[in-house]
């Protein structure tokens, strides 16, 4: 046999046996298996599965998913490049995030240049705990906007509680706006299912909208190596009277070690706004992550596109080695 196959053969076995498949998380990962909320109450994270993306709507998770750092760069929202760690001293964890825009859930007009930063602490004290303060900002010589929110969250028993709250949220530079705005929800674990329910409540200049669901999610393992992830659930908002029953489903498969295959479909089996029936806004997302050591690269193939208030999706109808070839990539460690 050639000595250089002999070579590459040697090496990919080498790489198989001794590669740590660390755990991971991130933004192409979050688009790649779906939200389970039909984009219209989270601002970061799943509510049908676990990931490290959960800290910025329940900052108690900090406690489970800790000691790791990520850069990321995606198409949505605003080309954007973010990132930050999570570290631990003693008995508390503690993080910094920059630039997610994620973050910010009003559209102000200086959004794209308000660079938010988030701080977050944790700890656990037989019931986890943990905070997040969100903050950003945009100011000319007259003017200035301002967006704050503080989030928080607890692990009890099998129930995991979460809440957020605007502190501050003022829009002066194009226009004259006030938000106002707060949340909460949790999540139960039952063995493998999952039932959740979340609510958010947001004001805009007096005006209210109210969006606010249930699901219920079962994670189960297949076979060695294979997981999936399945959700249902009902979620309405009030503010455009729209109504979604969606259908979440995705799958990850470890074919080796240093190697993760993901795939996720969201299909929305009702989507009405009033009387009136919504686009087809199915999606079929693919994606990637390779392990090297403690590194985790995370790729996955789509277009990003507005999907519901404002939230982002894979565009089934784009498909290409250009644009749409990298809708999110990212560079994971742990130590």
């Amino acid at each position: 046999m050639n000595r250089s196959l002999i070579f590459l053969l040697s090496v990919f076995a080498l790489m198989t046996l001794s590669f740590e498949n660390p755990v991971f998380a991130s933004r192409a990962r979050e688009v790649a298996l779906g939200t389970g909320d039909a984009g219209l109450v989270l601002n970061g994270g799943s509510l049908y599965y676990d990931t490290e993306y959960n800290i910025f709507y329940n900052p108690s998770y900090i406690n489970d998913f800790k000691n790791f750092g990520i850069i990321e760069k995606s198409n949505f929202p605003g080309l954007t490049a973010q990132g930050g760690f999570i570290n631990s001293i003693f008995n508390f964890s503690f993080g910094l995030y920059m630039n997610r825009r994620q973050a910010i859930s009003e559209n102000y007009a200086s959004a794209n240049d308000m660079r938010p930063f988030e701080i977050l602490l944790g700890s656990d004290m037989g019931v986890k705990w943990g905070v997040s303060l969100e903050t950003a900002g945009f100011s000319t010589a007259e003017k200035s906007d301002a967006d704050m929110t503080l989030r928080g969250g607890i692990q009890f028993a099998e129930f995991e509680p979460f809440f957020s709250y605007k502190l501050k949220g003022t829009e002066r530079i194009v226009a004259d706006n006030t938000y106002k705005g707060w949340s909460l929800g949790t999540r139960y674990k039952w063995g493998e299912w999952v039932p959740y329910v979340a609510y958010r409540s947001m004001e805009t200049n007096g005006i209210l909208s109210r969006s606010f669901g249930t699901g219920i999610a079962r994670n189960a393992k297949l076979a060695e190596g294979i997981k999936t992830n399945t959700a249902v659930g009902f979620f309405r908002s009030t503010g455009q009277s729209r109504s979604i029953v969606p259908l979440d489903f995705s799958v990850e498969a470890d074919p080796v070690v240093w190697l993760t295959l993901r795939a996720g479909i969201s299909y929305r089996i009702f989507d009405r706004v009033g009387e009136q029936s919504q686009f087809d806004t199915t999606t079929g997302r693919l994606g990637a992550g390779f392990h090297v050591g403690r590194a985790t690269f995370d790729w996955t193939v789509g277009r990003s596109v507005w999907g519901a208030e404002g939230t982002t999706s894979a565009d089934p109808q784009t498909f290409d080695l250009t644009s749409g070839f990298f809708t999110a990539a990212s560079m994971m460690f742990n130590w």
